[in-house]
C-alpha cells in the first residue's frame, strides 16, 4: 500500500472519530438540572453572541481540526496528541470561564474522549515502535 493511502485513512478515522465522540453518550431520559441549566446557559450565549463572534468560534473550531489533521498527515502521532489534548483543555477552560459552574457538565465527556483517543495514540506508538528485546 503506498504510503499516502495509510495517511488519507488515519485522516478520514480522525475525521469520524471527533463528531462521533460527541454522540457517544446516549440523551438521558430525565436530564439533570445542571444539564438543563447548562444547555440553558449555552443558548442564551449563541443567541447573544453577535454574527462576528459565532463566526470567530467557527473559524477557531476549524483552526484545531486543521491543524490535528495536518499533525496525522505528517504521520506525527506525538503532535496530534498535543494539539487533541490542547483542544481539550482549551474546551475546558472555556466551558467554565463562559459558562461558570454549569461548564462542569463539560467535563465527563472531555475526559473520556481525552482517555480514548489518548490510549488509541499510546497503542499506535507502542506498535510502531516494536517489540523490546
Amino acid at each position: 500500500m503506498v504510503a499516502w493511502h495509510r495517511r488519507l485513512v488515519l485522516t478520514v478515522l480522525v475525521a469520524i472519530f471527533f463528531p462521533l465522540s460527541a454522540v457517544v453518550f446516549p440523551a438521558p431520559l430525565v436530564p439533570k438540572d445542571f444539564v438543563v441549566e447548562f444547555l440553558a446557559a449555552e443558548r442564551e450565549m449563541l443567541e447573544i453572541m453577535a454574527s462576528l463572534q459565532v463566526l470567530l468560534f467557527s473559524v477557531l473550531v476549524v483552526v484545531f481540526l486543521a491543524a490535528l489533521a495536518a499533525a496525522f498527515w505528517r504521520r506525527s502521532l506525538i503532535w496530534g496528541l498535543v494539539v487533541a489534548n490542547l483542544g481539550g483543555v482549551i474546551k475546558l477552560v472555556s466551558s467554565f470561564v463562559v459558562w461558570g459552574k454549569t461548564g462542569s457538565t463539560a467535563v465527563i465527556p472531555t475526559l473520556v474522549t481525552a482517555l480514548i483517543f489518548n490510549a488509541a495514540i499510546g497503542y499506535f506508538l507502542w506498535k510502531r515502535q516494536g517489540p523490546v528485546e
